[in-house]
């Protein structure tokens, strides 16, 4: 991609944190997405988080970690760097929030077509324009598909509410030569995992078309096996959880462990398993819904450490998104992660194919790449 013409994307005093031919991970949290580059075998990645307790995480688990905002950053001065993921904060746009990022879309619209227009003004005052401060920090995907000048792909992943953004920076992008962006929605119980949470994500690739697809399991990865809340934490079929005690809510307030999880935030902590007064589920037990080893080092407070978990992509879907932006083949890597992490599914496996046909890849080396007890 040629370099960008827009006057003010090259600030001298914004920072640098990755060498030519890395990738840099924006809102690395963590921990999800190294997760799914290493369940990949792909090269480690530049975190770069502002929450001090998530780098704590990132690099208790082995990743590599830059404590900083990520506004620092200069994109169009980090040449060579081959990829980006941005996985901006979504509370502005959830369902569970106030929903001002929601109010704020046209607004943030606007500056993705300003970045693509290559005006450089890089609306310094768009916290000032927006309802909700976060709101911009969607915007920030936009200045790095849009004036990073030497990316080969990139990757970025919201709420389904932030969908019209990311068709918007889609646009840009190919308006910008990109050969291939796409928009995709994933849900994580269709990829195996214990939990329901669903996310958007758009990727692309400067160059060429991807030869892999999110449906190369079967359509919402019918071809992996499916868990249950009771299978994975052993818990008694017909269990229930309560999510807000004994209080009475037009949306209901407990949920059977006979099925995937109800999606994670961090109310989570609070949660009672069993009974309205029962006992709280661990940040571990919490961790393995999201799709982490049990053994994952969250560090922080109980709080941060839920919050850390519940904001996190989990390494599953990370894997899948990674796979389709990377052209990585994700299917086997993904079925012998969740084989090792969650040895009891309820629904049989799909037929293993032909011997030939299977990586040799050990289920062993994999945990041990990973760095986890197996």
């Amino acid at each position: 991609m040629a370099s960008p013409k827009a006057k003010g994307a090259v600030i001298p005093d914004r920072r640098v944190v990755a060498e030519p031919g890395r990738v840099v991970d924006i809102c690395a949290g963590p921990g999800g997405m190294d997760m799914g580059s290493k369940i990949l075998g792909l090269p480690p990645m530049v975190g770069v988080e502002l929450d001090a307790d998530a780098v704590a995480t990132g690099k208790a688990a082995g990743f590599e970690r830059v404590h900083c905002d990520m506004h620092a950053l200069a994109p169009a001065r980090h040449r060579g760097v081959h990829g980006v993921v941005i996985t901006p904060p979504c509370p502005g746009f959830s369902k569970a929030g106030l929903g001002l990022g929601r109010k704020d879309m046209q607004t943030i619209l606007d500056a993705v077509t300003c970045f693509g227009a290559g005006c450089g003004c890089e609306w310094p005052d768009l916290a000032m324009r927006t309802l909700d401060a976060r709101s911009k920090l969607v915007v920030e995907a936009a200045r790095w598909v849009l004036t990073a000048p030497n990316l080969r792909w990139f990757l970025c992943e919201q709420v389904p509410e932030v969908m019209p953004v990311w068709e918007d920076i889609s646009a840009e992008a190919y308006a910008a030569g990109w050969e291939y962006v796409n928009v995709v929605q994933l849900s994580a119980a269709d990829y195996g995992l214990p939990s329901k949470r669903v996310r958007t994500f758009v990727y692309g690739r400067r160059y060429d078309s991807p030869r892999v697809s999110v449906w190369d399991a079967g359509v919402n990865g019918a071809d992996l096996p499916r868990h249950t809340m009771a299978s994975v934490l052993d818990l008694p079929a017909g269990t229930r959880v309560w999510t807000r005690g004994d209080r009475k809510t037009s949306g209901g307030n407990a949920f059977s462990v006979d099925g995937p999880s109800w999606c994670l935030t961090g109310s989570t902590r609070s949660w009672k398993v069993g009974a309205p007064d029962g006992r709280e589920l661990t940040a571990s037990e919490a961790g393995l819904l999201n799709g982490f080893p049990a053994d994952y080092p969250w560090q922080g407070s109980r709080t941060k450490q839920f919050l850390q978990i519940a904001d996190v992509v989990n390494p599953v879907i990370a894997a899948v998104a990674l796979g389709v932006a990377t052209n990585t083949p994700w299917v086997e890597p993904v079925r012998r992660y969740l084989e090792r992490l969650y040895p009891n599914p309820v629904a049989p496996c799909a037929p293993e194919p032909p011997a030939a046909e299977v990586s040799p890849f050990d289920q062993l080396d994999l945990f041990a790449a990973l760095g986890v007890a197996a």
